[in-house]
């Protein structure tokens, strides 16, 4: 074991270094499709978020989601949720974790924009293998939906309606 570490401390010391780490990066999109990425994901409340903060994190559990985090100095709640799909004959479960981000919008409003991936797990015949998506990064429609759910629970409905 000397003899090892004595020539790794000898390699260094003559200037050897190890062949650097080359981390590929995944393409940026242009800042046109970034921007629409960014709209898509976030809606503004017509409430403030001194309203919005303490209600959020039970409006969720009603919804059957996990809060994983929620710190309201960050305007951040993190959730998880899990269900099956019993339609299908091999029901597939399928989950969902999403970040949601919190800030103000001027004095009567805020803004919520979600980060949310979603994966499939299915069991596949008689050998109960397990099939396994990777998360995958949720379609803007998806996250609209979400958000809408969200405006529908947190904004008190206007004066004479139900």
């Amino acid at each position: 074991m000397r003899p090892i570490v004595g020539l790794l401390a000898l390699a260094l010391a003559i200037g050897c270094q190890p062949p650097a780490l080359n981390v590929g990066l995944a393409p940026v999109p242009p800042p046109a499709q970034i921007e629409a990425t960014r709209e898509a994901q976030s809606r503004v409340l017509p409430i403030p978020i001194a309203t919005v903060f303490p209600r959020v994190v039970g409006v969720l559990l009603d919804l059957g989601y996990q809060v994983r985090f929620a710190n309201r100095d960050l305007g951040q709640v993190n959730i998880f949720k899990t269900w099956q799909d019993g339609t299908w004959s091999d029901t597939p479960r399928y989950s969902m974790e999403a970040t949601l981000f919190f800030q103000p919008e001027g004095p009567g409003a805020t803004r919520v924009r979600a980060a949310a991936t979603g994966r499939r797990e299915q069991v596949l015949g008689e050998s109960y293998s397990l099939s396994v998506s990777e998360p995958q990064a949720l379609a803007p429609d998806q996250c609209q939906r979400l958000l809408e759910i969200l405006e529908q629970r947190l904004v008190p409905a206007p004066p004479g309606q139900p």
